[in-house]
């Protein structure tokens, strides 16, 4: 398989480091497994101002400027806890985050426990064995982060949860659509 650039458009630069992280366990979890992609480091200060190619694919995660004006005709493919993702055409992801659906205990309950039960890739420094339990993750990258916190830490505080919903976008986003996408012509 040729490789793939993917533009990632984002605000939060939390954002950027944990798809990179994610992209980086990945490769090196598995030799004969790799995803053969260029991430592509853009802020949406960079895309603002430049722009992109119709052909470039980008995945823009959150309000990106004009992009709510592209968001017309995307066909979300995932909802869930007010994170919802899909594309507009073979070139265009977006994430979006509502945090209004988890403003309710029990629901942020849920989510947190839908959450810490994510299958995800790991960080070259764990046992590859270890790599499907989230909770090393977490101690690796999401708690440096800020991402996972009890609801008494997070006391609900909207920044808070949606770095938590963004990260758990992410994550879903790469361990199931992600190369479905790279794949649209």
């Amino acid at each position: 398989m040729e490789e793939k650039e993917l533009y990632f458009i984002y605000k939060d630069k939390d954002d950027y480091a944990q798809f990179m992280s994610l992209l980086e366990s990945y490769n090196v979890s598995d030799n004969e497994k790799t995803l053969n992609l260029k991430l592509v480091n853009y802020p949406d200060t960079l895309y603002l101002s430049d722009g992109l190619k119709a052909n470039q694919k980008a995945l823009f995660v959150g309000e990106i400027g004009d992009s709510s004006s592209s968001k017309k005709n995307v066909e979300y493919i995932f909802s869930k806890y007010g994170v919802r993702y899909g594309w507009s055409g073979p070139n265009r992801a977006y994430i979006d985050i509502d945090d209004k659906l988890v403003k309710d205990k029990r629901v942020y309950e849920a989510f947190i426990e839908e959450f810490t039960q994510l299958p995800v890739m790991y960080a070259r420094t764990e046992d590859a064995t270890q790599r499907n339990k989230l909770g090393r993750f977490f101690k690796t990258f999401i708690v440096p982060m800020g991402f996972i916190r009890t609801i008494a830490e997070v006391n609900m505080d909207a920044a808070a949860v949606r770095k938590q919903l963004r990260a758990y976008a992410l994550i879903m986003f790469f361990n199931n659509h992600l190369q479905e996408f790279l794949m649209k012509n």
